[in-house]
């Protein structure tokens, strides 16, 4: 489009037609949403999350048209609420101040879902808790482990809780005792990436197994209490219990050439299948 063209559409045009061939449609409330975005132009991505909220016409294009005031943030934000989930009590606790503009999707979703799982009276005391974004995070991490890669034996005990992992960091006074560490690992569980078994030998340690896809896990760490380095004997015998399973190849190192050309494994048992 030629300068010209464009001074005389923009100083000329109708500004139905111009929002028109901007965004392709007309969504019922635009202009007036523009109106209150003031002079000072707004970053791309706000007009088109702008655009596409008022012409969902949810939960969001209501709150959209009566709003007052309308930030970058919340605008964003409001994009992000999934289609078809009830949002009211989620914009309720936005304009209370007490849930974040960009958390609105993430937590619409999460709640959705969470009261499906467990039910309305737990979806009820999330919304109702002093911080209901840190309320959700809780009750997401308080989910239930996955069953254990395998079940373990005398020596090899699944830590299969997260009350039970809290007690292991205290136990073994290392990085699980810190809130974000243990935060991490409990996440890292619930999602099948990682497992943690206590070896319940001589010396306690604590083994992290870590998942590779579908061909299955290996020993990416065995500390003892502080993150100690596990005894020479103790490394025999964690290797002589893998060794009883039949699901397991009872390997610490595969050596250099192996494993650590590519910076990525460190010492290691593999074992195929579940």
């Amino acid at each position: 489009m030629s300068t010209e063209l464009a001074y005389a559409q923009l100083t000329f045009g109708r500004s139905k037609d111009l929002i028109t061939q901007a965004t392709g449609s007309q969504p019922a409330g635009l202009i007036r949403a523009l109106g209150r975005l003031g002079p000072k132009a707004r970053p791309a991505r706000v007009y088109r999350a702008l655009a596409t909220i008022l012409a969902t016409d949810g939960p969001g294009a209501k709150f959209i048209r009566h709003a007052a005031v309308l930030p970058d943030d919340l605008i964003l934000g409001l994009a992000t609420l999934p289609p078809g989930l009830e949002a009211k009590s989620v914009l309720r606790l936005f304009q209370k101040g007490r849930l974040p503009p960009y958390a609105l999707g993430y937590f619409t979703w999460s709640l959705a879902r969470l009261e499906k799982l467990m039910g309305s009276s737990a979806a009820q005391s999330i919304v109702a808790a002093r911080n209901p974004l840190e309320a959700i995070r809780d009750a997401i991490l308080d989910l239930p482990f996955p069953d254990p890669p395998w079940p373990g034996n005398s020596l090899l005990r699944p830590v299969t809780a997260r009350d039970r992992l809290k007690k292991v960091g205290d136990d073994f006074e290392n990085c699980l005792r810190g809130f974000h560490r243990e935060r991490q690992s409990v996440l890292t569980v619930i999602n099948g990436v990682e497992y943690l078994y206590e070896w319940c030998g001589h010396e306690p340690a604590l083994l992290l197994f870590q998942r590779v896809g579908s061909i299955g896990w290996f020993l990416k760490e065995a500390r003892g209490r502080k993150n100690a380095e596990v005894s020479d004997e103790t490394r025999a015998e964690i290797l002589k219990s893998l060794a009883s399973a039949s699901s397991l190849c009872p390997v610490w190192d595969l050596g250099e050439e192996v494993w650590h050309s590519d910076g990525f494994f460190q010492e290691h048992v593999i074992f195929s299948g579940m």
